[in-house]
């Protein structure tokens, strides 16, 4: 039996067609809306196992609801019902959380297939996932080593459920320090590949080296070649290849992969023979590629190429949720290992500064502090002057929780600036430093959001 189906659609025709399709195959509870409002209005009672959603309705376009659905129903599989031309919207729709997609007017046998598929892709999502009472988020196979409640990251999480199977390449990029070789090995843990996962680090390879590393060369290929050597590429034969900070790789190495990835064939170093290869290409970085292929630093065909299937992980000051939940983890995995009990909190006061905290260095910044608040701390309760000593350790502002710079003099050229005009840099500053938003601006310059809202006015008034 089909768990319930809703389906949303503005063509009540269409829609009473697809129930009577949906009733043939097993499903018994079907809502329908043909308003967009009316799905806004009655979304808390429903509990959706399949969407069907039509891309062009008034009020809300398909593309808009998706995002809502992926907010509110995580684990729904969503199928987008689309228009011929509509095609460009689809992929965009399948980015954002879609599972699949059929064109209009779909032929039966069609809308059975992807309602099957759409089936499959639910009972997978949700037997991966458990929501203890505590809220948080556990994933038991392919994402277990990712700790998060952020719906983002769940987003994320049904899109590479969806194109695991897939054996084009993945591109990954996010800040430094996001977690992008985690989510590499989730995508070859979901793959069901048999060969091995192999993972390397791109960055300052040379022509020759990058060669050598993923390609091998043949005894006496150079000066000090006395063996042969399996390249990276052999060793994830059937699997997958890793290659980390690929926006580092130099012009001649770019051409290479490319041939690669195109033609599924490499030439190891001292041979003029090809080899064959059959490997899925998995790529990260924490640079723009589209600036690089402006700059003419990187080659725009191999972007294409390797962007087949793409995600960006959001850097931890967007996952403000995720916060406390990956600092627990960390503290207590630092305090097993150093042989003391785990802590069912934190210590009292640190979820509110870190909570506070930009992190430049995400994930991994946070987990190297909470590993030295765990040796500080052994789990015991932090005294004042614990607490700031931690935090200049970090250099954390003690009254905000943001990155301190106060250890840099301070320099100035012309006439020197009145306190007015410093008054009017630092509430710029804050103000693009939190993207517009008052609170967070507030709370970097120390200050409550009515004092900003008053600083503001005082400078209109000035520059007006």
């Amino acid at each position: 039996m089909i768990s319930q189906v809703v389906i949303i659609d503005d063509e009540k025709e269409l829609t009473d067609m697809y129930v009577r399709s949906l009733r043939q195959l097993g499903a018994t509870d079907i809502v329908a809306f043909n308003d967009t409002r009316e799905f806004l209005k009655d979304s808390d009672k429903i509990d959706p196992a399949i969407i069907l959603l039509d891309m062009n309705m008034p009020h809300q376009n398909g593309e808009e609801i998706l995002e809502i659905i992926s907010q509110s129903f995580p684990q729904s599989s969503v199928v987008m019902m689309i228009e011929k031309n509509e095609t460009e919207s689809a992929v965009r729709c399948l980015q954002k959380g879609a599972v699949s997609f059929v064109v209009k007017p779909v032929e039966k046998d069609a809308f059975a297939e992807v309602i099957l598929r759409a089936l499959e892709v639910y009972k997978r999502y949700s037997s991966e996932l458990q929501i203890p009472s505590t809220g948080r988020i556990e994933h038991n196979s392919f994402f277990s080593n990712i700790i998060t409640c952020n719906s983002k990251m769940l987003e994320i999480f049904r899109y590479l459920n969806f194109v695991s199977e897939s054996t084009f390449p993945v591109l990954i990029t996010g800040e430094t320090g996001t977690g992008k070789e985690l989510f590499a090995e989730a995508v070859h843990k979901a793959s069901g590949q048999k060969g091995s996962y192999v993972a390397v680090n791109i960055s300052g390879l040379d022509d020759n080296m990058f060669t050598d590393t993923l390609f091998g060369h043949t005894k006496g290929a150079f000066t000090g070649a006395e063996k042969p050597r399996r390249g990276l590429v052999a060793e994830a034969e059937n699997g997958t290849l890793f290659l980390d900070e690929i926006g580092d790789l130099n012009e001649s190495a770019q051409i290479k992969l490319l041939r690669l990835l195109q033609e599924k064939v490499y030439m190891p170093l001292g041979t003029d023979r090809n080899v064959k290869a059959n490997v899925r290409i998995i790529a990260a970085t924490s640079v723009n590629l589209k600036n690089n292929v402006k700059a003419g630093k990187f080659r725009k065909d191999l972007l294409f190429r390797i962007s087949t299937h793409c995600i960006t992980i959001p850097p931890l000051r967007d996952r403000k949720d995720d916060i406390e939940l990956l600092a627990l983890n960390f503290y207590n995995k630092a305090l097993l290992e150093s042989g003391c009990l785990m802590s069912a909190a934190l210590p009292q006061g640190i979820g509110d500064i870190l909570r506070n905290y930009s992190f430049p260095g995400n994930v991994r910044q946070l987990q190297a502090i909470m590993n030295d608040l765990a040796m500080v701390t052994r789990g015991r309760k932090l005294n004042s002057r614990d607490m700031i000593s931690f935090m200049r350790r970090h250099d954390i502002n003690p009254r905000t929780g943001t990155k301190e710079n106060l250890s840099e003099p301070f320099y100035y050229a012309g006439d020197f600036p009145t306190i007015k005009k410093m008054e009017s840099i630092l509430i710029s500053s804050a103000l693009n430093h939190s993207k517009g938003n008052i609170t967070d601006a507030a709370k970097i310059l120390g200050i409550t959001r009515q004092t900003l809202h008053k600083l503001l006015k005082n400078l209109d008034k000035t520059n007006n």
